[in-house]
């Protein structure tokens, strides 16, 4: 085999996966939804021992609807009450906003809302209503044909997988 087309060839399979690779990486859904999980890791919730009435989210249970940029979520909440830790939740649906494509990685897209709530705290024979308000940006990268969305927080430590339902 002469040179040329050895490198001709070689040049022709490159440029074809190069193509394939960059046809094959998914857009962001415009409809449907996805269910997903977020876990924010926490390796020692000593972090506010000794701040009475701290509250911090353990993990979020949603949904994104890309076709009306909602988040629906659940969170599960941790409030120190001076002595202990109490779990609650707060829920509620958010309107999104998408954001210009991340350079890197390419693909992924910034989505950015607000999330608030009051959750009711027990301890003993008191009830303390804390609320709650963050705003957030998640950056969401889609995979598998756009059926698996990565999600990571932008702003937060966390981390979870979006699945088309």
């Amino acid at each position: 085999m002469n040179t040329k087309s050895f490198a001709f060839k070689g040049l022709t399979l490159a440029g074809i996966l190069m193509a394939s690779a960059s046809s094959a990486m998914a857009a962001l859904p415009t409809s449907g939804k996805c269910g997903f999980i977020l876990t924010v890791p926490h390796p020692t919730l000593a972090w506010s021992v000794g701040t009475k009435n701290a509250v911090r989210i353990s993990d979020i249970l949603g949904t994104i609807d890309f076709s009306s940029n909602t988040v629906s979520y659940n969170a599960t909440t941790l409030t120190y009450d001076g002595s202990a830790w109490q779990y609650g939740s707060t829920n509620g649906s958010v309107i999104y906003a998408i954001g210009n494509a991340l350079a890197n990685p390419a693909g992924a897209y910034p989505i950015t809302f607000s999330v608030s709530g009051t959750d009711n705290v027990s301890a003993g024979n008191v009830t303390v209503g804390l609320s709650v308000s963050v705003s957030t940006t998640l950056n969401l990268l889609p995979t598998n044909s756009s059926n698996t969305v990565l999600v990571q927080g932008a702003d937060e430590k966390m981390t979870g997988v979006c699945q088309m339902i």
